[in-house]
């Protein structure tokens, strides 16, 4: 059984596939993200050896090109080749259904939410019950500092814009019950954030440097 099929890329899928000795069951999307390709290699395929279709055929997971090759034979002779599952619990309805209808609906499917908009309501001031929610952090409010220890880019106005509302909520009666999670892309950015909680004294730093949410929050801090 292989979890996130859809990104892998052939040679990963065959390795456990020859191991199975009878039955080998994919798990995954191809309508979510693809499987990597390292976009040096890719240009270096030499145009006249491989046309522009061969080339776009590289970017097809071996999932999707099985899902398309199944769904070819079903509207030939009608027998179903793979099962999708139709109920989604990580999210909110609204964001379930914009996603069902934006996605998986142009190809028949719709994808339902199995729990109810009342199991998402929250207390967090400002946003009260919103699904989700955009904190404009406008161009001229602040740059992008390039951090020379290691690379990599932050922007400090974001992570305290970021840190200014997480006290916000701490400091809300009605939200002492929740957890709260912060997810970056960027190593540096995520650097910035704890820096500006820490200057809130939100999380504290021990000798070696590492941060912790303090004991009166009962937060799990996570990396």
């Amino acid at each position: 059984l292989v979890d996130e099929a859809a990104r892998s890329c052939p040679p990963d899928l065959l390795i456990p596939m020859c191991c199975a000795k009878d039955r080998i069951i994919l798990v995954g999307d191809h309508k979510q993200l693809p499987q990597l390709i390292d976009d040096e290699i890719y240009d270096l395929i030499d145009k006249d050896i491989m046309s522009k279709e061969g080339k776009e055929a590289l970017k097809e997971t071996m999932f999707e090109r099985l899902i398309n090759e199944a769904n070819k034979l079903t509207a030939v002779d009608g027998i179903k080749r793979f099962t999708t599952l139709d109920t989604q619990y990580r999210m909110h309805p609204i964001l379930g259904d914009f996603i069902s209808r934006n996605f998986y609906e142009k190809d028949g499917v719709k994808i339902k939410s199995g729990l109810p908009a009342s199991a998402y309501t929250h207390s967090l001031p400002r946003i009260e019950n919103k699904a989700m929610v955009w904190m404009d952090v406008q161009g001229r409010a602040g740059i992008y500092e390039h951090k020379e220890d290691g690379g990599g880019y932050c922007r400090r106005i974001e992570a305290e814009k970021i840190a200014d509302y997480i006290l916000e909520v701490l400091n809300t009666p009605s939200c002492d019950k929740m957890t709260i999670g912060i997810m970056s892309f960027y190593k540096k950015q995520v650097d910035a954030i704890k820096e500006a909680l820490h200057e809130r004294k939100i999380c504290e730093r021990d000798n070696a440097g590492k941060f912790k949410i303090k004991d009166e929050y009962r937060y799990i801090e996570k990396d």
